[in-house]
Formats: C-alpha cells, sequence, structure tokens
C-alpha cells in the first residue's frame, strides 16, 4: 500500500454539495454524472480557473492535479448521514458565487494513493477499505476528527492516479 503522512495548515473549498446516507455511498458515483450532466460540473470547474486542451479535456495543474475533487465528512449530520462536496480549492481570485464554501482545518494526513489506472473514479473506494481494514489497525495512528479528501491527480503517461486523504492523529 502506497501511503504517506502530510501536515497541512487549514485551506478552503467550494463546490456542488448533496447529503449522502452510510448505506448510500454507491449513489455518490450518480452524484458526479448529474453534475457533469446538467453543466454543474463545468460551471465548477470555470469558477476554479480550469484551462481545457482543444479536445476539451482539463489541463492538469502543475503538480499533475486535477482542477476538481471532493470532500466528505465535514460537518455533522447525525448518526446515518454525511454531507460531500464535489470542489475545488478556494483561491481568494474564485467566484464563489452560488456554491457551498467549507473551512478545512489544519490538520495530519494519512495520503493513501493507488496505483495507475485508465478510468478515473474508481479507486477511492478501494483505497478506503484498505485504509480502515489493513493500515489503521496497525499504523500507530488513530482517524481524528475531520473531513475526508479525494484528490484526482493524471500522471505523465496520460493514465490516472487517485488519493485518499483522511486525518489522523497518533494512537493513545
Amino acid at each position: 500500500m502506497n501511503w504517506r503522512i502530510e501536515q497541512r495548515e487549514a485551506f478552503e473549498v467550494f463546490g456542488i454539495e448533496r447529503n449522502f446516507r452510510f448505506d448510500e455511498a454507491g449513489k455518490i458515483p450518480v452524484f458526479w454524472d448529474e453534475c457533469r450532466q446538467n453543466g454543474d460540473y463545468e460551471k465548477l470547474f470555470d469558477a476554479a480557473g480550469g484551462a481545457r486542451y482543444p479536445d476539451g479535456r482539463g489541463v492538469p495543474l502543475e503538480d499533475g492535479s486535477f482542477v476538481i475533487h471532493a470532500v466528505c465528512g465535514y460537518s455533522d449530520l447525525g448518526d446515518n448521514a454525511y454531507p460531500y462536496l464535489i470542489c475545488a480549492l478556494k483561491k481568494p481570485d474564485h467566484n464563489t458565487t452560488g456554491f457551498k464554501v467549507v473551512q478545512i482545518p489544519k490538520a495530519t494526513w494519512a495520503v493513501f494513493r493507488s496505483e495507475k489506472t485508465d478510468r478515473i473514479g474508481t479507486e477511492i473506494p478501494i483505497l478506503f477499505k484498505q485504509a480502515n481494514s489493513e493500515w489503521l489497525p496497525s499504523s500507530g495512528y488513530d482517524h481524528a476528527n475531520g473531513p475526508n479528501m479525494e484528490m484526482y491527480y493524471t500522471a505523465p503517461d496520460g493514465n490516472y492516479f487517485e488519493e485518499l486523504w483522511i486525518p489522523v492523529k497518533r494512537a493513545s
């Protein structure tokens, strides 16, 4: 399992929000599809200053990351639900009108990176399962209070990889 520990200062994201019950994780890909079909994804991409190749694909940022990512569990909705935000990292010049803005607190993150894949959006559930069932129990860390981040990247060879960011603290 490819992982690392990172410290990050607080930052903000903005995007399109929907709430899900814990038994509805399978509906998240449908939410992404709906946002692409109804134009919300494109509006978010443009608001985040995204650039496009002539064929319409988004140009990755300097670090290879996509402009659009996701975050979940950033507020408490009760025992059986969580908020999910298809989002972009907020910069001072971004117009966030019409989007939900979320503050991500300073945290220590366990970052899990997938293998390369030719299909984006397939690896996060696998990483989440591995992180929680394999890595966390023997890592010396506990899951900390805070949101989980989904980060998406383009590799230099044109394939993709994904990262799951989980807030952690040293086990007591």
